[in-house]
């Protein structure tokens, strides 16, 4: 598998390798290796690189998964998976409708608490009716964490 994660924090991308290392997961850009990038949108090379994605996962707040609608669209192949979560449970209606307006259909809500994670599936009918954004990152600058 081609495996990577990312984070816009430096200091959490320092930390899960930490605890890959401590966890014997291996780590680097080879596949079968997680790859460790800091980045604050999808236009990272290194994302830009591997895709198209079979699954994204992403646990961030309402608002940056909301702007990155468009974008896991342009990453994902027809029938992959996006696991949100970060969002509390009055949300998800505004995420949800992100997401169908950029080719995805709900699969599944995950948890009945105040914090749900939400599954989407990419319609393999969407590509050509997909938003188009002239990038691919988020309103939040590099290092500015918590503003939404």
């Amino acid at each position: 598998a081609r495996i990577i994660a990312t984070d816009i924090d430096p200091k959490s991308v320092s930390i899960a390798r930490e605890n890959a290392e401590i966890n014997a997961v291996p780590t680097g850009q080879l596949p079968g290796r997680v790859a460790l990038v800091t980045a604050s949108g999808a236009d990272h090379p290194a994302i830009l690189a591997r895709a198209p994605f079979d699954l994204i996962i992403a646990n961030i707040l309402a608002g940056p998964l909301i702007e990155l609608a468009p974008a896991f669209a342009a990453l994902t192949r027809p029938g992959a998976s996006v696991v949100v979560a970060g969002l509390l449970r009055a949300q998800a209606g505004n995420v949800t409708k992100a997401y169908r307006q950029s080719g995805f259909r709900l699969a599944e809500t995950l948890g009945q608490d105040e914090w749900p994670s939400l599954r989407f599936v990419r319609r393999p009918d969407f590509a050509h009716r997909r938003p188009s954004r002239t990038s691919l990152r988020t309103s939040q600058p590099p290092g500015d964490f918590g503003t939404w």
